[in-house]
């Protein structure tokens, strides 16, 4: 029996996870569970019509979870003929939706030469697809995706143009894509990666634009000699005459 828990869903994933992804689970269970059997000679079959109150009743299922497909296991007594499929070209498009993915037809989908602007545009729409998706998306997604945007806005320089290669940014984005899928099972574990790209760059500023630009403290001002107005992180605290209301 495979059930779907939709207010555990909504806690963990949002109003997406309930309203879809649950039930998408479930499937992906189902199949998992037909493949498995399958390889070690079973046969199933996946039931969904049957009266949902009387299982609950005879597994005592709690309420709020919903039963949604039972799955039969067992050892067939005989191989049955496969049922009708619908043809490949009915089901299967290429680039748009009913545009036919015919024999052949792999051999122009290469991939195509990108400009600085067509990586910028992409970038744009990317951002905006992010921002929607946020709204039904579990919260710690919205950190999730601006650090694949940071990551991705890393590398337009690689597109040509007038911006150039920057060493530490190469690195910062080698280390934001080895750490933001943290966020799928180490929730801990992203925030601190979040707090270390912060701490990496607030720290490159710092040599880019306190000490590269300030080789003395009389040469960045009066308010900046006193060592106690540096921050924890050796970040200058701004000047309080300087502050703007």
């Amino acid at each position: 029996m495979i059930c779907s828990d939709k207010e555990h869903s909504y806690r963990v994933g949002g109003q997406l996870a309930k309203d879809y992804l649950t039930i998408a689970d479930c499937s992906m269970a189902a199949a998992n569970i037909t493949l498995a059997a399958h390889a070690l000679g079973l046969g199933t079959c996946v039931v969904k019509s049957f009266s949902h109150s009387a299982v609950k009743e005879l597994l005592n299922i709690p309420r709020g979870v919903e039963p949604e497909l039972i799955v039969v296991v067992g050892y067939p007594a005989s191989i049955p003929k496969p049922p009708p499929r619908e043809p490949l070209e009915r089901i299967v498009y290429l680039n748009r939706y009913g545009e036919n993915f015919k024999k052949g037809d792999q051999e122009n989908t290469g991939k195509v030469e990108e400009t600085g602007n067509d990586y910028l545009f992409e970038l744009a729409l990317f951002l905006a697809t992010s921002a929607q998706g946020c709204l039904n998306e579990p919260p710690l997604y919205g950190p999730f995706r601006l650090l694949d945007a940071l990551s991705r806005l890393i590398d337009l320089p690689e597109y040509g143009g007038e911006l150039t290669k920057d060493p530490f940014l190469r690195d910062l984005k080698n280390f934001v894509d080895s750490k933001k899928f943290l966020v799928m099972h180490d929730v801990e574990g992203f925030k601190r990666a979040i707090d270390e790209v912060v701490m990496m760059l607030t720290t490159e500023a710092k040599k880019r634009y306190l000490i590269s630009k300030c080789l003395t403290r009389e040469d960045c001002g009066q308010e900046m000699k006193n060592p106690s107005q540096e921050n924890k992180y050796g970040v200058q605290n701004e000047h309080p005459s300087k502050r703007f209301s």
